[in-house]
């Protein structure tokens, strides 16, 4: 039977970044290039199952799971094997190339990941030792010896500094890839508070007196003027709430004015013009209770604001 040739190279940059508005820590793939593509986690991954001679798959796997059991590494940014230890959270990146068969094939491509890689896994025992971190609902060739990268015929795999590189070449007709790649779990990202400070009256003249939304405040962090710069610690968007009923979104650092009238129904009207400073309050709440402030991550801060004296 006629014997194929495949070189694979793949080139991960590692990205540790923060996501905007998360709502969990994950350490997942974030971009590709070249022949690597990043799919949905697929139903399988067993020799034959995924097939291309044109794309390395690429897809997330388990992501900041806690390790019951150590798990080897076959490759360190040191250089080396290795072995991270039970109770260590980590998240997990698997790529999968699978050639028809046809003719040699040479592909390079690179994965983009949000958290710095520990070690990839490129062994047949190290794999089906790590195939607990596998997607939900991927079948994994568990047991298949022909799934590792193969030394003795020049595949390597490489971390330096915040790259990873790894290189293949197979000599087998229905020889496959797989590596896993492990790496850190980030912390996750800071709440989103929500803000709300004194400002402009509506022609934009002055700010309340110093101290007056400032607790403890003479007036007990109450606002006698009722103007308000809500907004966000990240400067996303947020949407204010008074009697139950929500208005917004408003861009951070909108200035809004707000008249608490008990026993009234929220309502909400445009002020202000395009002359001079008399546009600095954008809008006119009114309300039967406390003006609340909510970030896109559901942070709540209350302007305070005493209703009109009777």
């Amino acid at each position: 039977m006629p014997r194929k040739g495949v070189l694979v190279s793949l080139l991960g940059v590692i990205a540790v970044a923060a996501t905007v508005g998360a709502t969990a820590a994950v350490a997942a793939i974030t971009a590709t290039s070249g022949a690597v593509t990043q799919i949905a986690p697929p139903a399988s991954v067993v020799d034959g199952a995924l097939q291309s001679d044109t794309q390395i798959r690429a897809f997330d796997e388990k992501q900041c799971v806690t390790l019951t059991a150590p798990i080897t590494v076959d490759v360190t940014p040191g250089g080396g094997s290795g072995t991270i230890p039970a109770g260590t959270v980590v998240s997990s990146q698997f790529l999968h190339f699978d050639p028809t068969g046809g003719s040699l094939v040479t592909l390079t491509g690179s994965i983009t990941t949000d958290a710095a890689i520990i070690g990839a896994i490129t062994t047949s025992g190290s794999l089906d030792g790590s195939d607990s971190l596998g997607a939900a609902g991927t079948v994994y060739p568990t047991g298949d010896a022909s799934r590792d990268l193969e030394p003795g015929q020049g595949d390597t795999v490489s971390i330096s500094g915040n790259q990873l590189t790894a290189t293949t070449t197979v000599n087998d007709q229905f020889h496959f890839d797989q590596i896993r790649v492990i790496t850190h779990c980030p912390p996750p990202p800071p709440p989103v508070l929500a803000t709300c400070v004194e400002n402009v009256n509506p022609h934009g003249q002055n700010i309340p007196p110093a101290g007056s939304t400032t607790l403890p405040g003479p007036n007990g962090g109450q606002n006698e003027d009722g103007f308000y710069k809500i907004g966000s610690s990240n400067g996303s968007d947020v949407t204010v709430v008074t009697g139950g009923v929500t208005f917004g979104p408003f861009p951070s650092g909108s200035v809004v004015k707000y008249t608490q009238a008990p026993g009234s129904t929220p309502t909400s009207k445009k002020i202000g013009s395009t002359n001079g400073q008399a546009g600095a309050v954008i809008v006119h709440i009114t309300g039967p209770d406390e003006l609340v402030v909510v970030s896109s991550d559901g942070s709540r801060q209350t302007c305070l604001v005493p209703p009109p004296p009777k």
